[in-house]
């Protein structure tokens, strides 16, 4: 199978608003065949590489993944022919201003959610990066979002053996908060890889920096919903009700407080835009 590095390079350089996707929060919870079967018409051979996946699949596990749930992350990062190929068709359909679109993919992505949610957090510096000059459209100070699934890695050397050396290329430095560490899961364990989910903020912590030689680096912080919440302390009143400490977060979904920790793809599917 031959890897073009696809998922680390395809970067969404527009930074648009997009509404939130309804419906997904109440989506039932599928088999993979179940849920692949809405999207037969526009996955050729999905069935085949279904059946390839659940056979290659880290399964049993130490994350306690069900073999459907494993077998979902392991499509993800199957390489395949363009009409064929999970994570590119679905990260194209993820920017899409259309957001009846994604309804197809509701019953995979409750999967993908299902499976990541018992992954635990990973905070750190990961990496991505594209074959081009992008450093004119990242200021200090902005707020970016990516509506697709971003797949990372830890390792600069991964993300540096898929950019052209030829070219002009840009590197991403990412401080991340609520990533996924999907590498015991993945077709390419050595990848290093780590997931953001749809929607994750980012703010450009400084300047893009220009490398001579072609290389740049843009340097962004992700932007969680605690951070946004945060307050300066203030002296308790004894005369008022002190609740307990709420891990809720901001991005609510029809009215129903989730945690980023208990749901990651769910919260960010249905979210209004920033």
């Amino acid at each position: 199978m031959s890897h073009s590095g696809d998922r680390f390079t395809d970067i969404e350089l527009e930074n648009k608003r997009l509404p939130a996707c309804c419906g997904y929060i109440t989506w039932k919870l599928l088999s993979l065949e179940d849920a692949m079967k809405e999207l037969q018409d526009f996955l050729m051979e999905i069935n085949r590489f279904v059946k390839l996946a659940k056979k290659y699949c880290t399964y049993p596990n130490d994350h306690d993944l069900t073999k459907d749930e494993s077998t979902a992350i392991y499509i993800y990062t199957m390489e395949m022919s363009d009409d064929s190929c999970v994570y590119r068709i679905l990260n194209q359909t993820l920017r899409a201003e259309d957001r009846s679109k994604v309804r197809p993919w509701f019953g995979y992505l409750k999967l993908l959610d299902s499976a990541t949610s018992k992954l635990p957090k990973f905070k750190g510096t990961i990496w991505r990066g594209i074959d081009k000059d992008v450093t004119m459209k990242f200021k200090k100070g902005q707020q970016i979002t990516w509506w697709s699934i971003s797949s990372c890695s830890t390792s600069v050397n991964v993300i540096s053996s898929f950019l052209h050396k030829s070219s002009s290329s840009t590197l991403f430095h990412i401080e991340c908060l609520n990533g996924k560490s999907i590498s015991s899961y993945t077709c390419y364990p050595k990848e290093n890889e780590v997931i953001l989910m749809p929607g994750t903020v980012f703010e450009v912590v400084s300047n893009p920096l220009n490398h001579h030689g072609g290389l740049n680096i843009i340097h962004l912080k992700e932007i969680s919903d605690e951070e946004e919440e945060e307050e300066p302390p203030r002296p308790p009143n004894p005369n008022s009700y002190q609740p307990n400490h709420s891990t809720i977060s901001t991005a609510t979904i029809s009215n129903n407080p989730i945690t980023r920790n208990q749901v990651s793809i769910q919260s960010q599917i249905e979210r209004i835009t920033i």
